[in-house]
């Protein structure tokens, strides 16, 4: 029983991931390089999140406003919130209307989504951020259309520069 234990306790400590392994596979799942950059660079509210983020950004505390919607869908189903995050998700017609409906002033996405696809093409939105896993945009007033498109995105990742 002694060499059974202890061979457990010899393979728990070798094959134990390091903090910086457990770090390094958070950083591929979720999105901590936009986080740390929403930190330093706040956006306005509310903020409309991909679903599979929200859990994610509550964790982290991060907006200080809440999310628009995370895992415990049950909630967001009894209010319609789900059955609208599905119509913006989809792009639905009246996907603009929608989020003007919700007064969503910034949008933290995850990379390549059609939602992403479809602000990045409409002039009343505006990428900010990106990098491997993450689209961050926030809408536009119309008077700063034409200054805010002059500007680059910050991006965080190879080849996006």
């Amino acid at each position: 029983n002694a060499l059974l234990i202890l061979a457990a306790v010899v393979g728990w400590v070798r094959f134990f991931p390091s903090e910086a392994a457990l770090e390094k596979n958070v950083a591929g799942a979720f999105p901590v390089q936009a986080v740390r950059y929403l930190r330093q660079h706040p956006v306005p509210g509310p903020m409309l999140n991909s679903y599979g983020f929200g859990g994610y950004l509550v964790w982290a505390g991060v907006p200080r406003y809440g999310v628009f919607i995370d895992g415990r869908a049950d909630l967001y189903e009894k209010a319609g919130v789900l059955r609208d995050f599905r119509k913006i998700s989809d792009l639905a017609p009246d996907t603009i209307q929608l989020l003007r409906r919700y007064n969503v002033q910034s949008c933290f996405l995850k990379r390549g989504v059609p939602l992403a696809t479809f602000l990045s093409d409409n002039p009343g939105w505006k990428l900010i951020y990106q990098d491997n896993l993450t689209d961050l945009f926030v809408r536009v007033s119309r008077s700063n259309r034409t200054d805010q498109n002059r500007t680059a995105p910050h991006t965080q990742s190879k080849g996006l520069d």
